[in-house]
């Protein structure tokens, strides 16, 4: 669950590979849909404008990077391995704008980003309130949750399509598709409080020592919940943004 989180840093990638405000900053030169190097432009101008990622870029609705910040996030997930739902409140990525491009490719025509990344360090806290199972493992329990990823990689497919609105034309994502790959975690449950349960200590020594077995049951749960949460972010950018202004001609 906690790799969805590492997931949403590609959301600031692709909104600037597709989106911009009607007045963009000074330090934003967008390239020209009609640049025979389009991809490399746009990559060019991410690794330009990575420190004005990493506090956020208000114009375009871009959220901070360091820390990336998430209120509230709720997961549900039931089938025979894993049945589960989990609320996370005030959810901290720290680490986050150190992201290494690994390729991105554009289709404009179609609307398309492949986009992959790798985040070599991520630091991880949210407070939880989780129950269910995972396999004949119990996870119930509240408390907050601490953990410590490295070299996560992830690949990323957005599909949209041009929509009109009040005879302006825009740009809708319509599909994410989203894969992740974690090198290495470490986590721990701490208290959370007076009156908090701890998930039972035989459960976190369980996924400490079953990491593989956990992450192949968890991961489409990650996956799926990320690509929701970049095509609801996404969609709140773009939606008050012309598409002429988003892919300038």
């Amino acid at each position: 669950m906690k790799t969805c989180f590492s997931i949403l840093i590609c959301l600031g990638l692709a909104s600037i590979a597709l989106g911009a405000p009607k007045k963009l900053p000074s330090y934003l030169q967008f390239c020209k849909r009609s640049d025979p190097n389009f991809d490399s432009c746009t990559v060019k101008l991410i690794e330009n404008i990575r420190p004005q990622l990493a506090k956020g870029i208000s114009q375009m609705q871009v959220p901070p990077l360091e820390p990336f910040v998430l209120p509230v996030l709720q997961v549900e997930r039931d089938n025979e391995a894993l049945q589960v739902t989990a609320i996370l409140k005030n959810l901290k990525v720290k680490g986050a704008s150190a992201f290494q491009i690994n390729k991105l490719r554009t289709d404009i025509k179609n609307n398309l980003i492949e986009l992959s990344v790798t985040l070599p360090h991520l630091d991880v806290t949210t407070d939880y309130d989780v129950k269910g199972r995972l396999l004949l493992v119990p996870l119930n329990g509240k408390g907050v949750f601490v953990s410590n990823i490295t070299n996560t990689r992830a690949d990323l497919k957005i599909t949209g399509k041009a929509i009109e609105k009040r005879g302006t034309k825009y740009l809708e994502v319509t599909d994410v598709v989203t894969k992740v790959k974690v090198g290495d975690s470490k986590m721990d449950f701490l208290g959370g409080g007076k009156g908090n349960d701890l998930i039972s200590s035989s459960s976190t020594q369980f996924i400490q020592q079953n990491r593989d077995q956990v992450m192949e049951i968890v991961n489409p749960l990650v996956e799926d919940t990320a690509s929701a949460v970049v095509q609801q972010i996404a969609n709140r950018i773009l939606g008050s943004v012309p598409y002429d202004t988003i892919l300038p001609p």
